[in-house]
């Protein structure tokens, strides 16, 4: 510091570089599909608010009222009782939710699609999450179109996911050096 109390010229460190917007908040949807039960599919949600504001989190799976080991967790017997990540991510979350943004691991289906319509959303982003199975829900490319038609008609964006994940594997790796596995 100079004799005059200038702070100015006071040199100070960088921060550490952190992923930006979409990374982030879709790491944090996928870690939020880990907490999914099906054997099949994890899905995962996190929706943000205005001002970068977290409001909710989900992942599929059945209600809470249901336990989980009277579920047939084959296709198609687990559909008719399994709540999707964005349904239960709307339904815990606190706050308005016009203009949010939904991070989700896989396409919003027809019927998410309609609820994230009701609350008004401005933006979807979802994972590309690709299925073996052609059993699978996510395969089903008529709803797809359906889903598309909806955000369409209610003025929300639908992005498919681009960025880059790598952020979590070396995480993942800094948190081995810190011996948190061990």
């Amino acid at each position: 510091m100079s004799s005059s109390g200038n702070t100015s010229e006071v040199k100070k460190g960088s921060p550490r570089s952190v992923p930006v917007r979409d990374d982030k908040y879709m790491g944090l949807a996928m870690w939020m599909a880990s907490f999914s039960k099906d054997p099949h599919t994890q899905v995962g949600a996190v929706i943000i608010g205005e001002g970068n504001v977290p409001l909710g989190w989900g992942y599929n799976g059945p209600p809470r009222s249901i336990m989980d080991h009277s579920v047939n967790w084959d296709r198609p017997f687990k559909y008719d009782f399994m709540v999707h990540a964005e349904d239960n991510a709307i339904t815990h979350s606190t706050g308005s939710l016009k203009d949010a943004t939904l991070y989700v691991t896989a396409k919003p289906c027809k019927k998410c699609m309609l609820k994230i319509a009701s609350e008004r959303f401005r933006r979807v982003v979802w994972f590309p999450h690709k299925s073996n199975d052609v059993n699978s829900i996510l395969n089903h490319s008529d709803d797809n179109e359906v889903a598309d038609e909806i955000a369409r008609l209610a003025n929300i964006t639908l992005s498919k996911y681009t960025g880059n994940l790598n952020w979590m594997r070396d995480r993942m790796e800094t948190m081995k050096k810190l011996g948190i596995f061990d």
